[in-house]
């Protein structure tokens, strides 16, 4: 419907201080790309296993090492002792090491396009928290699909299989990364309610997680620490639940209500956890002026 941008420009916060353009936001073709490329990858995903993922593209396989470089970047730089409760300073050094190395990382996947990394820096950078700030929320969650959404523009991905890739490989990937940058930097969690958000710091490994799921008629496994640790690896839901149960101390009711309400509702099913799942994605991330405010817009993920 679109064709995809032959120019490139330094993405801009165009929304920070304008209510008004935020609320024009749901209009735009950033959010008409994310919103769709979010619904897609749900349907894609319904019943599937990690190891459903067909083989990977080149492209696929380009993602991949960019994340494996990552996660080496991170395993080479150790937390540093400290007093304070969040935010390890050597997160600012990890962030530091890869804002180096981004457009390097990128040389392969960018091949044809290289002018294009002004713009897909901004998101992958913005994909693994807040440098300032030493947290990480479900807007940087959202910045990587849109780095990867601009993957799709550009036409360097775009087949089904790319599709599944990324819904059963490349995101299981980043979330895995990002979980070990949430407890060994002990991020802050950004703008999370608590207890009565659905995690701390992720929501779409639970949109996704619950599509894979809904084939499944047990919807109080969450409750089973073990099935919970059994099923990680294979389900993006329950990679989650496994991750509450490593890092806090109490049971899952305890720890995460509003997830357990869900699952103690008469009636409900994977189907229903998992529409509800994706309009709280639409409501809670797409829909709230503290995450949308930080959004970058450029000529790939336009606002107009």
């Amino acid at each position: 419907m679109f064709a995809p941008p032959t120019t490139f420009v330094d993405p801009q916060k165009l929304i920070i201080n304008d209510r008004q353009l935020f609320n024009n936001f749901k209009y735009s073709k950033a959010y008409f790309f994310i919103s769709g490329f979010v619904d897609q990858l749900n349907t894609l995903m319904k019943g599937k296993k990690f190891s459903d993922c067909p083989a990977p593209s080149e492209a696929i396989q380009q993602i991949s090492n960019i994340l494996t470089e990552v996660r080496q970047i991170f395993d080479n730089t150790p937390p540093v002792a400290r007093d304070c409760r969040y935010g390890n300073p050597s997160f600012k050094t990890f962030i530091e090491k890869l804002t180096a190395v981004t457009d390097s990382l990128h040389a392969n996947i960018l091949s044809t396009t290289p002018e294009a990394i002004i713009e897909l820096r901004a998101y992958f950078l913005d994909s693994f928290g807040s440098y300032g700030r030493l947290d990480y929320g479900t807007g940087h969650e959202l910045n990587f699909i849109c780095y990867l959404v601009c993957l799709l523009r550009l036409q360097i991905l775009g087949t089904m299989d790319d599709l599944l890739c990324i819904g059963l490989s490349i995101f299981p990937q980043y979330v895995n990364l990002v979980i070990d940058l949430q407890n060994i930097y002990t991020l802050e969690p950004a703008g999370s309610h608590g207890a009565w958000s659905v995690d701390d710091y992720n929501l779409l490994p639970f949109v996704f997680g619950s599509a894979q799921f809904v084939n499944e008629k047990d919807v109080k496994i969450i409750f089973s620490r073990d099935q919970a640790a059994n099923l990680k690896n294979t389900n993006l839901y329950m990679r989650m639940i496994s991750n509450i149960n490593d890092v806090k101390s109490h049971e899952l009711y305890t720890n995460s209500p509003f997830i357990s309400e869900i699952h103690m509702k008469p009636d409900m099913n994977w189907e229903k956890i998992n529409n509800g799942m994706l309009k709280h994605f639409n409501a809670e991330v797409l829909g709230k002026w503290p995450v949308i405010q930080h959004f970058w817009f450029g000529n790939i993920l336009g606002f107009k």
